[in-house]
């Protein structure tokens, strides 16, 4: 008698529906911004400067995410987690920011972006503080690469300065599908 339908592997098992399916985890990318920009008061995406993590025993499962201009492509249908962190430098040492923030933007259409997630801090009012992070994270069920996409994007109470390295992961994406969605 066959069991399940699909095709056994060593990557798959059989589940209580009678398919066949992956075990573990399939995908995991991180991309980071690799040279440092001022900003000024307001919120804009990161668009430039990305490139994937490829220092330090740096991982990646799977094929990976596609970037092109701070939008990223799903490589495949899925659940998937986003991370995002930006470290904020206060070069000048004398701004006093109330808030420093990152965000998700999604767009299910390939077009129109919304801000999915967003994550603040402040600098305090201590002209001596150099840096600030903000970090935030989002599940999205992607039903359709071609469709939805994610961007980073940075908020900010006034001018200050996003860290970029291509050594560090300073302000950053990762990406790890979950599971099958």
């Amino acid at each position: 008698a066959r069991l399940g339908s699909g095709t056994a592997d060593a990557t798959t098992f059989l589940r209580g529906d009678q398919t066949y399916a992956g075990g573990g985890l399939s995908e995991a990318d991180t991309w980071r911004v690799t040279t440092g920009f001022d900003v000024s008061t307001g919120q804009a995406s990161i668009t430039a400067n990305w490139e994937r993590d490829d220092t330090d025993a740096s991982g990646l499962l799977g094929t990976g995410m596609s970037e092109s201009s701070g939008v990223f492509t799903f490589p495949s249908t899925g659940f998937w987690l986003v991370v995002g962190e930006i470290q904020f430098n206060n070069a000048n040492g004398d701004n006093q920011a109330k808030y420093l923030g990152v965000g998700i933007e999604v767009t299910t259409d390939n077009g129109s972006y919304s801000e999915a997630t967003n994550s603040y801090t402040s600098s305090g009012y201590d002209t001596t503080s150099t840096r600030s992070y903000a970090r935030t994270s989002k599940i999205l069920d992607v039903t359709d690469t071609a469709n939805i996409k994610v961007k980073m994007m940075y908020l900010v109470e006034q001018d200050y300065a996003v860290s970029g390295s291509s050594t560090r992961n300073n302000t950053y994406l990762q990406f790890i599908k979950l599971g099958d969605t």
